[in-house]
């Protein structure tokens, strides 16, 4: 049962970008580069994608530059009727985590505790509060 429950979780991370501590791959794995990766090197891989796996995560085989650079963590076929598919080019990123909101990926957002201080009245960016 355990022998089942861990090839499950092997066949699951099929396709998954991770860190790695090391510049050498253990095997039976590609850098998130851009490359193309053929179905007849990885059959697994043709199989998640068969199975609608990267379904959200991708792009047209045969999207401009402009989009490819703006959708760097999405993968894309190689052709209208794929033998492979080109991993997503995580070279140089680094991970990025957002839920969206107003703020824009990759924006910042300015300390605004630093403006409180707080004595018998608080402060707040220049308007005063009883407290």
């Amino acid at each position: 049962k355990s022998v089942d429950y861990c090839e499950a979780l092997r066949l699951s991370m099929i396709g998954v970008p991770r860190y790695w501590r090391s510049t050498t791959l253990p095997a039976n794995h590609v850098w998130a580069n851009g490359d193309l990766v053929l179905f007849s090197d990885w059959p697994e891989l043709k199989k998640v994608y068969d199975g609608g796996g990267f379904t959200g995560m991708l792009l047209a085989y045969n999207a401009t530059s402009a989009t490819i650079a703006a959708n760097l963590g999405k993968w894309r076929p190689n052709a209208a009727n794929p033998t492979g598919l080109y991993v997503p080019k995580l070279s140089d990123q680094f991970f990025r985590a957002w839920t969206g909101g107003w703020r824009g990926a990759g924006s910042s957002q300015s300390d605004a505790m630093q403006n409180i201080t707080c004595r018998k009245r608080c402060v707040a960016g220049g308007e005063t509060y009883a407290g």
